[in-house]
């Protein structure tokens, strides 16, 4: 036990993985506050996004690959994990203050017979996670800010883990929409939201030094 608080002690950053008990509560209270009254979130390419009820195996990867990907970096490369803890608190705030001064909702999801495992798995979503607060996608935000940190590590600077990252995230956001979670435009308002974040938490710093080898 005594290693474990040294542990902790010297690696401080740990403390940042406290903020997921702050947007659990940030997330029920604003599910239970706004369930009607929203703005629809809809364009027309949604109704040309065909339901697929074998994307929920993606969408509910969502959550070990996130807590995975954390925990990976806690362990072998601090820095990132602390960028990329700070990205999921700004995406996540930023994301929770717009649906709570903007509510928003869709209303895609479709009629299921609970034919098959996977809609029932869906079915099972649809009564755990209303359809409101949707704009940004949370799922897509988090998403993204795994291939960033898969870039950003040195620890694992390998081309197949990019890939596999990247993979995952695109995937992952499919599956939002796939699944009639999100609408496209909360995924295009996630990936706007990204944009904005990135340069602010993994844009690297240049190197002073080589860059005054290279002036002179």
């Amino acid at each position: 036990m005594s290693k474990i608080v040294d542990w902790i002690k010297h690696n401080k950053c740990v403390w940042l993985s406290l903020y997921v008990v702050l947007y659990l509560i940030m997330y029920f209270t604003l599910e239970h506050a706004i369930t009607e009254g929203y703005w629809v979130s809809w364009c027309p390419l949604d109704d040309m996004i065909p339901f697929c009820e074998y994307f929920v195996v993606f969408y509910v990867m969502w959550f070990p690959v996130i807590g995975l990907t954390g925990f990976i970096l806690l362990i072998f490369d601090r820095d990132t994990f602390s960028r990329y803890m700070w990205f999921i608190m700004a995406g996540f705030s930023i994301g929770t203050m717009i649906c709570a001064l903007i509510p928003s909702g869709q209303d895609l999801r479709p009629a299921l017979t609970g034919e098959n495992i996977f809609q029932r798995l869906v079915m099972s979503l649809y009564d755990t996670d209303t359809n409101t607060n949707v704009m940004p996608s949370i799922h897509v935000v988090a998403a993204i800010n795994v291939a960033f940190a898969a870039f950003y590590t040195k620890r694992f600077d390998k081309l197949a883990v990019k890939i596999v990252a990247v993979a995952l995230a695109v995937l992952i956001s499919a599956s939002t929409v796939l699944i009639k979670q999100h609408s496209i435009l909360d995924i295009f308002a996630a990936m706007a939201l990204c944009a904005i974040l990135w340069p602010f938490i993994y844009r690297r710093k240049k190197d002073k030094k080589h860059d005054g080898e290279k002036v002179r």
